[in-house]
């Protein structure tokens, strides 16, 4: 499988900390970005396939302790997680990310960011740059996104927290 190391680099607009990064696997892929808060799973997919994709996390502050969760992967875009101001990462972070692996980014106090790449030909293509996974394709990691469908959405329910430690947090 393709491992691909990248770093997410930390800056601070205007109170509203944003980690940017890019990563490129060097063979054709679809890629999709989630999130977790508690049992809510956010995710977002990237609507064209390439070997890579650019990758920004924005923590917007919005009111009290509240923060808005805003991932975009090429032109995916995910925005409904709510997560309070402690589970904001502080700093940047290296990342390591597998080629059909949901592959753990960040976790910080119950909170965490994936990407998952697969290769373009184990995905089933739609108009309009929508997809989704084969059958084939379906193994016990990724059958939590067999919910998947369309460009965005959030469901409950998922092994992401699961025998994560704020060890990994940035």
């Amino acid at each position: 499988m393709r491992v691909v190391n990248f770093d997410l680099s930390l800056t601070d607009r205007s109170s509203s900390p944003v980690l940017k990064g890019a990563f490129d696997f060097g063979q054709d892929a679809r890629f999709l970005v989630f999130a977790w808060n508690g049992q809510s799973l956010a995710w977002a997919k990237a609507p064209r396939y390439g070997s890579g994709a650019a990758l920004s996390i924005w923590y917007h502050e919005c009111l009290g302790d509240d923060v808005q969760f805003i991932a975009h992967i090429s032109s995916g875009c995910t925005y409904d997680l709510k997560l309070s101001a402690s589970q904001v990462p502080n700093a940047g972070v290296n990342c390591r990310a597998e080629m059909s692996v949901p592959s753990i980014l960040y976790t910080t106090a119950g909170h965490g960011v994936g990407i998952l790449a697969i290769p373009r030909e184990l995905t089933k293509s739609r108009r309009k740059g929508l997809w989704h996974l084969r059958p084939e394709a379906l193994t016990l990691e990724m059958a939590v996104f067999e919910q998947a469908r369309g460009r965005s959405g959030m469901f409950t329910g998922h092994p992401f927290g699961e025998g994560c430690t704020e060890s990994t947090s940035p």
